[in-house]
């Protein structure tokens, strides 16, 4: 088993891990709902806010949602299945900026 520290997650234990995608997602535009897709097999995702404003993250598009406020990280780890994650993510706030990484 492996573990990995990190200050944005807390510590991870998995049985393998991949080089994990981090990357950022630009919410440039108020209002306006973005999508991030998750890789195949992705078990364990974090991400955060690095702008000033809150963010709006659903399952569905345009459904109920979870308020991401500044600097606030947030995790899932154990995600069962072998089917791609898709999130939605806006802002009422334009110019905010989600980082994200992710281990599949």
């Amino acid at each position: 088993m492996t573990s990995i520290a990190s200050s944005l997650i807390g510590t991870v234990s998995t049985e393998t891990i991949d080089t994990p995608l981090i990357t950022t997602v630009d919410l440039t535009t108020a209002n306006t709902e973005y999508t991030v897709a998750f890789p195949v097999g992705s078990k364990t995702f974090a991400f955060q806010n690095r702008s000033e404003g809150l963010v709006k993250l659903r399952t569905v598009s345009g459904g109920a949602h979870w308020t991401l406020f500044p600097g606030q990280p947030y995790y899932i780890s154990n995600i069962k299945g072998s089917s791609a994650v898709t999130l939605y993510m806006e802002s009422p706030k334009a110019a905010q900026v989600v980082e994200i990484i992710a281990w599949s």
